[in-house]
């Protein structure tokens, strides 16, 4: 039985990065594939988190434990660890508050953890077979360049240095100015004389 579940969420405080919004932009390029590639296992959502981590997750809830773990691993990433509180964080909007559930690092037998709305926002234990979202992180600055992550282009580069003025016409001699008109004397000019 399925449950039917939320969409959305965001992180907060966030927002104003200038860094953020490159990711975003980046990862709306890269997920502006259209219908048929949304369809496709693999697609996944960057977010960033306090400057300092990237999280990606998956677009659909189609891992199971282990291909969740292998999903993080293939990007150079991980699966944020159950006791993590700190990594935690971002995963209450990621998972839990959008009404998704979502891996993480933490098995016993065939129980693994997972963080969605019935555990409260905390992890609690599922199948392992069962299939869910994935959801990875890593440190921000270190993944920019990972094409694993951008595969359409990196991200925005800094902005080039300003080109240097062109150069100033040739300094031109000053027109002499015409000579101020010649007073007239008395007795000259036509007709007179």
């Amino acid at each position: 039985m399925r449950r039917h579940r939320r969409s959305g969420g965001s992180l907060k405080g966030a927002a104003s990065s200038s860094l953020l919004a490159a990711v975003l932009l980046a990862a709306l390029a890269m997920t502006a594939h259209g219908p048929a590639a949304e369809k496709s296992k693999g697609g996944f959502k960057p977010y960033a988190f306090r400057k300092k981590f990237l999280y990606l997750q998956s677009d659909d809830p189609d891992y199971t434990y282990d291909e969740a773990q292998e999903f993080c691993r293939e990007k150079g990433l991980f699966v944020v660890g159950y006791d993590d509180k700190l990594k935690q964080v971002p995963m209450r909007d990621l998972c839990y508050k959008s009404g998704k559930d979502c891996w993480v690092n933490g098995r016993v037998g065939n129980q693994c953890a997972l963080i969605g709305p019935e555990g409260n926002g905390e992890p609690y234990p599922d199948d392992c077979d069962r299939k869910h979202h994935a959801v990875c992180w890593g440190d921000l600055d270190k993944q920019m360049k990972n094409p694993l992550i951008w595969k359409k282009r990196s991200p925005p580069p800094s902005p080039a240095p300003p080109s240097p003025p062109p150069p100033s016409p040739p300094a031109s001699l000053p027109r002499p100015s015409p000579p101020p008109p010649a007073a007239r004397q008395q007795g000259e000019g036509p007709g007179q004389g």
